[in-house]
């Protein structure tokens, strides 16, 4: 939420607008070097959250989304492509399971294999 202030003659005062996020309740303001890693959208209704906030909220969609179809672990070992090794010793795209050894492939393997 955006706590927004104006001066007697309607125009914003800028320097009073206050960032409330909307999951733990902190505060920060608008204008300042504190909020440059806080989620403000351009939709007016969406909601805003602090730096905190954001990377538990992104961190709980990526565990969410990747985890062993087998066992459900989340600790999956990617396979990295040597850019010098032999083609038969290349893994693009190959994640696997360190709990029960599920091979996983990955569709479309990230730009950076």
């Amino acid at each position: 939420m955006i706590h927004k202030h104006y001066h007697p003659n309607g125009k914003p005062a800028w320097s009073r607008w206050v960032m409330e996020c909307d999951s733990c309740h902190c505060t920060a303001y608008m204008m300042s070097a504190e909020n440059v890693e806080w989620l403000v959208s351009a939709w007016p209704d969406m909601n805003i959250y602090c730096p905190d906030c954001f990377n538990a909220w992104a961190d709980q969609l990526i565990i969410s989304a990747l985890r062993c179809p087998d066992c459900g672990c989340i600790d999956l070992r990617l396979w990295p492509c040597e850019p010098d090794a032999h083609p038969d010793d290349q893994h693009p795209g190959l994640v696997d399971c360190a709990h029960c050894g599920a091979i996983l492939l990955v569709v479309e393997p990230p730009t950076w294999f």
